[in-house]
């Protein structure tokens, strides 16, 4: 069996900005939906799946909103006049019998991902079709990629990838991590850009993280990386692990990504030093946190409560709340 999964949202707005404006005798713009179809039949006649379903985005935030208050924060809304057409092409495709894939909580890449995930451990194909080169990613022996740009559909299978790209489908991650994607809001590796990631993940493949990490020196390996390159990466590496540890050090005591991202702001790449050192400080400058917060923390870190920090804390707070 094969399936064709669509990434709804980004054909749609491929389609929206791909042909001029529509529009019927009452003013309901119908371009997107015009364009979707089109690009939609085209595919089924050169996919020919036994199966289809589009997953779409949702407008509640998704877990990676929950981690990062940054993550697409430089997303403009959609436009009215696209918006309007999206719930009349879900109601068009339930009319066709084409399933509508949507979750609150996660975006339509990761259902995408999941549906390839099923089908590859089931032996099955998958097609998935999108505009985003994220999806790239999901590449494997069972799951191909059909990648729609302003000129043509550009269909990657493992050796496509390959040729272009030059490392396995799947370290497309590690690039990612690396460089970081604008369009996302997310940040890369300073001094890290996509031709260094792109080198760098083709050199050392899946040791790649294992490297940067433990044996730095080595990109010194790379002939298109000097030496002052190589400087670069490895202390702004040692600058995201720092930070990336400390992440996941404030988690683990029960800080909320929301308020690590303003311990963060506070307090830059100490931010997890300054809580093991005194976490009542918190309650005295960061926003939000008071001292029965900050008392929470104390206790998850296994701080005795009669501990001079805590005293001093508890008579300002005592002297604060009369």
């Amino acid at each position: 069996m094969k399936i064709l999964v669509i990434d709804g949202n980004s054909i749609l707005n491929r389609a929206f900005y791909g042909i001029k404006a529509l529009s019927n005798s009452k003013g309901f713009f119908t371009n997107a939906i015009t364009g979707f179809m089109n690009i939609y039949l085209k595919e089924l006649d050169a996919v020919k799946p036994q199966s289809v379903a589009v997953a779409f985005d949702l407008k509640a935030p998704t877990f990676r909103h929950q981690k990062c208050d940054y993550y697409k924060a430089n997303r403009k809304g959609m436009p009215q006049e696209l918006a309007m057409q999206l719930p009349k092409l879900k109601e068009l495709l339930g009319y066709l019998g084409i399933p509508v894939l949507e979750l609150e909580g996660f975006e339509a890449d990761d259902i995408l991902g999941s549906v390839a995930k099923i089908f590859a451990e089931k032996g099955e194909e998958c097609v998935v079709l999108s505009g985003d080169r994220d999806n790239l990613q999901l590449i494997t022996d069972k799951t191909t990629v059909r990648l729609a740009t302003n000129k043509e559909t550009v269909s990657y299978d493992r050796n496509r990838f390959f040729e272009e790209y030059g490392f396995e489908p799947i370290n497309l991650i590690d690039a990612k991590a690396f460089m970081g994607d604008s369009s996302d809001n997310i940040p890369g590796v300073a001094g890290i850009g996509e031709k260094t990631a792109e080198a760098i993940v083709d050199y050392f493949g899946d040791k790649t993280t294992d490297i940067l990490t433990n044996h730095p020196n080595r990109l010194r390996e790379i002939p298109k990386l000097g030496m002052k390159k190589v400087a670069l990466i490895r202390d702004a590496w040692k600058q995201y692990e720092a930070r990336r540890n400390g992440a996941i050090f404030l988690q683990g005591l029960g800080i909320s990504p929301a308020y690590c991202a303003k311990l963060f702001r506070r307090y830059g790449d100490n931010a997890a030093q300054v809580v093991r050192s005194n976490p009542y400080k918190l309650a005295q400058e960061v926003n939000g946190i008071g001292f029965v917060r900050a008392d929470q923390i104390a206790a998850e870190m296994g701080m005795q409560p009669d501990s001079p920090e805590r005293l001093c804390a508890g008579a300002i707070y005592a002297l604060e709340s009369q």
